[in-house]
């Protein structure tokens, strides 16, 4: 039996894009991550992922970095949520709205086995 849990799209707000208007102001975005999780022991918490960190960690690195393509935000989300957490993420989402005449723009990053 596996587990796994998502945070699904979590709104943030940042500085992602090319052009000065893009960058001139933060964007809202909103992020999901599928994480592995431990099988609970019981009914402890103590042995459950606890996602209220993760979701820190996910608000302090977009506060703190820019980007100029999706694709790179995804990226450093990765590796902040493994090196704060000791846990690879499986699947990041980002949707940033920018096109009036689309719902969304998408990215995703799977990591690797």
């Amino acid at each position: 039996m596996s587990f796994s849990i998502t945070i699904d799209e979590l709104e943030v707000w940042a500085r992602v894009g090319v052009s000065e208007e893009e960058i001139s102001w933060p964007q809202r975005l909103l992020v999901s991550v599928t994480l592995p999780a431990p099988a609970p022991r019981e009914d402890d918490i103590s042995t459950a992922l606890n996602y209220s960190k993760i979701v820190e960690t996910i608000n302090i690195t977009v506060q703190k970095t820019r980007h100029r393509l999706l694709e790179t935000l995804a990226q450093t989300l990765f590796q902040a949520i493994n090196d704060a957490h000791n846990t690879r993420p499986e699947i990041i989402v980002i949707k940033k709205f920018v096109i009036p005449s689309c719902r969304a723009v998408v990215v995703t990053l799977r990591s690797s086995p």
